[in-house]
């Protein structure tokens, strides 16, 4: 029998993290959940998830710093990491604030890959975008 993929999900808000849950709940995963970055590593490194759903801005630790932890660790290193933005889409945005706001997504994705992200989502959540990232997440990590 095959086992079901768990997957990790640190968030501090905690309506995104049901929201995810429900949503790969549904697509047969198994779901951990952390709520913080110090709980988040705590969790991975004691149940080595097949994956990790990462939010950048979190209290006490950002996103970015426990995705480099994970990956310093020989044991998590090659747990693959998509990391939730909360930068708003450019729709409706003209000139100078739709160029800052790219500049900052672009900045936001070249550190997140820096630490070891493969995969980045945009709240707010939209259930297909997810388990498209997850599976491509999947398929890049075999």
């Amino acid at each position: 029998m095959k086992t079901k993929r768990r997957i990790l999900i640190v968030d501090d808000d905690r309506s995104i993290v049901l929201l995810l849950r429900l949503v790969l709940e549904r697509q047969g995963y198994g779901i951990l959940t952390a709520f913080d970055g110090p709980e988040g590593l705590h969790t991975a490194w004691e149940e080595k998830p097949d994956l990790v759903i990462l939010d950048i801005q979190m209290p006490s630790m950002d996103g970015y710093e426990v995705c480099l932890r994970l990956h310093d660790k020989p044991e998590t290193a090659k747990i693959p990491v998509i990391m939730l933005t909360t930068k708003g889409r450019l729709s409706g945005l003209e000139g100078l604030g739709a160029k800052r706001i790219l500049h900052k997504r672009i900045e936001e994705r070249m550190k997140g890959f820096n630490v070891g992200a493969i995969e980045f989502l945009s709240k707010p959540i939209v259930a297909k975008a997810v388990v498209d990232a997850v599976e491509k997440a999947f398929r890049v990590a075999e």
